[in-house]
């Protein structure tokens, strides 16, 4: 209360404010304010321990939980992955079949056993295709028939052919020399991959890939060297490559290199088709319409002939890579334009097959002979 007249004062009320009430009453805790704490210096409040007003520089700091740092990945690798991947289907197939004395094991004609060969089919093929060379052919074949069902495995057998040759056309020789054993068992098995490197000489050409042309007809040469390609199918190509008034360079680089591969066996087989493909040559560097470079690989190819093509033999490495007798080998006509080949892609793909232990047992024949 204010000082009166009869105080001493001026006989006005004082108004002002007391101090130490002021404290009190900013000290009280409010009407309906639970237990929210006194303000600091900067007006942040203590409500509910999350922000401290007692901070002696009368700052409210944050409280916060230890955060844990996550553990770090763990790489798996892909080998591995799969076949936990495999494992867990192989485990939801089992879910619902439990008999009495436990889970009936996963029958082979199930879908998920099936894909499980399949994986374990494709990873076999792969890598008999990535070791074969002229020193490992023989106990890789071994390996491939008995690990392999060849039968349901063709279609990744030949695009891992095809791959490879692309890759690495010097071991084209090693891979038309696999193929002309599993031809002797498995006719429809080199057919495919016959019409397959066809296909792709004519899209690789239509695309102008001097590369891809290359490597592939590396593999359609050896093939014919073994026995399994018809000497037409080489006439139709060398035709192909020096068709027109002026063929390019690439093209008469390309028909030098496959005569090369193919030129003492076609010179056995067609005499006068070697010699009309020579004569071509002849005119083309007489008329001079090609560049310095192709003319030069035709002279090279020149000398090669008169020799006989002494140092192209037909299957380099023969005492590793000649495997097959001649008389034993089935050979293809095939031509280059005919209109019924197919790449037949489906085969390449894994499909469930009702009838698998019937395609188990035909193989099981096959591998026994």
């Amino acid at each position: 209360p204010g000082r009166t007249e009869e105080d001493g004062g001026s006989g006005k009320e004082d108004r002002r404010p007391n101090a130490l009430a002021a404290t009190r009453a900013l000290s009280a805790p409010r009407a309906g304010g639970g237990d929210a704490g006194p303000a600091g210096r900067d007006g942040r409040r203590d409500d509910g321990g999350r922000r401290d007003g007692n901070d002696p520089n009368g700052r409210g700091r944050v409280r916060l939980a230890p955060v844990r740092p996550p553990e770090p990945a763990r790489y798996v690798p892909p080998a591995k992955r799969r076949l936990l991947e495999m494992q867990r289907r192989a485990a939801e197939g089992l879910a619902g079949n439990h008999g009495p004395d436990g889970p009936d094991p996963v029958p082979a004609t199930s879908e998920a056993a099936q894909r499980a060969s399949w994986e374990k089919l494709h990873r076999t093929i792969n890598g008999t295709v990535n070791r074969l060379s002229p020193r490992t052919i023989k106990p890789l074949i071994h390996g491939l028939f008995r690990d392999a069902n060849l039968l349901r495995g063709r279609g990744v057998l030949c695009r891992s052919l095809l791959a490879a040759s692309l890759a690495s056309p010097d071991y084209a020789p090693s891979y038309a020399a696999l193929m002309a054993v599993v031809n002797t068992k498995l006719p429809e098995v080199g057919e495919l991959l016959l019409s397959r490197a066809v296909l792709s000489f004519r899209r690789y050409y239509r695309l102008r890939d001097r590369a891809a042309v290359s490597s592939t007809l590396a593999l359609l040469g050896h093939l014919f060297n073994q026995g399994m390609a018809h000497e037409l199918l080489s006439l139709q190509i060398l035709t192909v490559l020096l068709e027109g008034d002026v063929p390019t360079e690439d093209s008469v680089d390309v028909a030098v290199g496959y005569l090369c591969t193919v030129g003492r066996r076609l010179s056995e087989v067609s005499p006068a088709g070697v010699h009309a493909v020579m004569e071509r040559m002849r005119g083309l560097l007489h008329e001079g319409s090609i560049g310095r470079r192709a003319q030069y690989r035709v002279e090279t190819l020149l000398k090669v002939k008169r020799g006989g093509f002494a140092d192209y033999p037909p299957i380099p490495d023969a005492d590793e890579l000649d495997l097959v007798e001649e008389e034993d080998q089935i050979t293809f006509d095939t031509g280059l334009d005919d209109p019924g080949l197919k790449m037949e892609d489906h085969l390449d793909r894994f499909r469930y097959d009702e009838d698998y232990d019937g395609g188990e047992e035909e193989w099981s024949k096959i591998r026994g002979e």
